[in-house]
Order: C-alpha cells, then sequence, then structure tokens
C-alpha cells in the first residue's frame, strides 16, 4: 500500500500480506485511457482505465457469496459481496449467465447523450463507468456493480440504438459495404473500498454490401432497434458481415466476459470460485 506521491505506508513495514485464496486481477496489456479523453483511429488497441485500485482486500467463498477481508479493518464484519448487473439488456444478462455465478440486475439511470466531439470510444467508456456508478450509489456495501457500453464507430462518429425502423434502415446502409469500429466497454466499480474501473474491447466488423431487399427482409425478422448499429450479429445479422476481428468474442453481443472476468477478479471476486454457487 502507498500513501500519496508514492511513498509506503510506514504502518505496513515489514509486514507480509496475508495470502489470499483468490488472484487478483491481472493485466492483460490495455493501454491507459483517462475518463473523457478522446478514442483514437488507426490500430486497434484494448484501453484502460484505472480509478482507485483495491487496497489490501482479498476474497474467499463462504455461504454462496464471495466475502472480502481488509486486513486494515479488523473486527469490522466482512458483508457478503453482491454482483450486480447495472442493465436491463437481455443480451447483457443471457452472456453473465454463462459465467454461472449469482447476480441482480439493477436499470441505470443514466443521460446516453454524447458530448460534444465526443469520440466514440469516449463515449463508450463513460457510459459504461456512469451505469455502473449509477447503480452502486444505490446498491450499499458489498455490492459490485457491472456497467457496460456500445457504441458503433462510423468515419469517428458515434452511432448508437437505432429505436425506429427508418433510422435502422439509415444505419445499415450507410455500413454496407464498409469496415466499421464497434466500442464496447465495460465498467465494474465497488464503492466500498473506492475501486472503479473500465476496459475497452473494439470489435472491428466488415460489412457485405447489402441491398435494400436484404435490408428490409432482416429488419423485419430480427427487428435488432436496441442494438447499436442495428447489427444483431448472434443470430440472422450474421449474415450481413464478411468478417469479425475481437480479442474477447462475446464483446460484440455486448458484453466483453474476458475483460468482465479481468475486473471482477481485481474488485475481489473471483468468477470462477463463485460460479454455481446460490445467491
Amino acid at each position: 500500500r502507498r500513501q500519496a506521491g508514492g511513498a509506503k505506508d510506514p504502518r505496513l513495514a515489514g509486514r507480509r500480506q496475508r495470502p489470499g485464496r483468490v488472484l487478483g486481477g491481472g493485466g492483460m496489456g490495455e493501454v491507459e485511457h483517462d475518463v473523457g479523453s478522446g478514442g483514437q483511429r488507426g490500430d486497434i488497441q484494448p484501453q484502460r482505465i484505472d480509478g482507485f485500485d483495491c487496497h489490501g482486500a482479498s476474497v474467499r467463498p463462504g455461504r454462496g457469496l464471495a466475502r472480502w477481508d481488509n486486513p486494515s479493518m479488523s473486527g469490522v464484519p466482512s458483508p457478503a459481496l453482491r454482483l450486480i448487473l447495472g442493465s436491463t439488456s437481455r443480451y447483457r444478462q443471457e452472456l453473465l449467465r454463462r459465467l454461472h455465478v449469482p447476480f441482480e440486475v439493477s436499470a441505470p439511470d443514466v443521460d446516453e447523450t454524447p458530448h460534444a466531439g465526443e469520440a466514440p470510444a469516449a463515449l463508450a467508456l463513460r457510459l459504461a463507468l456512469a451505469k455502473a456508478h449509477a447503480v452502486a450509489r444505490q446498491a450499499g456495501i458489498g455490492a459490485v456493480v457491472i456497467g457496460s457500453d456500445q457504441v458503433a464507430d462510423v468515419d469517428g462518429e458515434p452511432i448508437g440504438k437505432p429505436g425506429t425502423h427508418e433510422r435502422a434502415v439509415a444505419q445499415l446502409r450507410a455500413m454496407s459495404g464498409r469496415e466499421i469500429v464497434f466500442q464496447t466497454a465495460v465498467a465494474v466499480v465497488r464503492a466500498d473500498i473506492g475501486f472503479e474501473r473500465a476496459l475497452l474491447a473494439p470489435v472491428r466488423v466488415r460489412f457485405r454490401t447489402l441491398g435494400d431487399a436484404e435490408i428490409e427482409r432482416y429488419l423485419e425478422l430480427e427487428q435488432p432497434y436496441d442494438c447499436a448499429g442495428s447489427a444483431k450479429s448472434e443470430t440472422l445479422g450474421i449474415a450481413l458481415l464478411s468478417a469479425i476481428e475481437s480479442d474477447d468474442p462475446t464483446a460484440l453481443v455486448g458484453l466483453p466476459l474476458i475483460r468482465t472476468c479481468e475486473l471482477l477478479r481485481a474488485a475481489g471476486l473471483d468468477p470462477v470460485l463463485l460460479a454455481g454457487m446460490s445467491p
């Protein structure tokens, strides 16, 4: 543990950290990225926003949920950790269920309007953190909250959910025959220890050249009006594409699970140890 300015805390001199039963989050070579800063075009690199870090926290399973133990808080009862998905998206809920971990769902109250001149990557990162914070403020001690957002990047302009048939048609026409980057961000906030961090999982997608009849038929069958860029790749939308490039396979659907697991470990909750436990 370090104090402001990087000096070691004298109270910890000579003290060995208690071996944890769960490994903390390991880095994946992400480039540090400040909240709200503009994304860079060109080579797509995973990005990280570091907030506060977990200080001396370790985790162990117990009575259905993971528990945390902070050695600086001896004598204070360790509350059970609660995993909360700050999203009502059925796609993200289905993805998180793949981990077999117990979790709650809470709708974040967040204004998703882009700021003037805000780059798609910066927008996705900001909204993912904002959603996690909005839920964490209401959740109380021991809540580990996941927030996520996805923005399609078309020539540096953010493209969100179409909402209507007409806008979906316009989006697909604009993306026809082109390469688009879907900027998918995930954030984890654990307010009781001051932990907040977000990662970006860019996905490069190449669309085939699409005819109007093909677009209309796809929209009639899938109605992807709640999907960024009208692209529902997990079903018929995959037929509109010629290639997908990503290092986090579920990112295009809306929740990058590799990065999600990394953030959960860093926040003191190991999905592997929590999997299969009852809420």
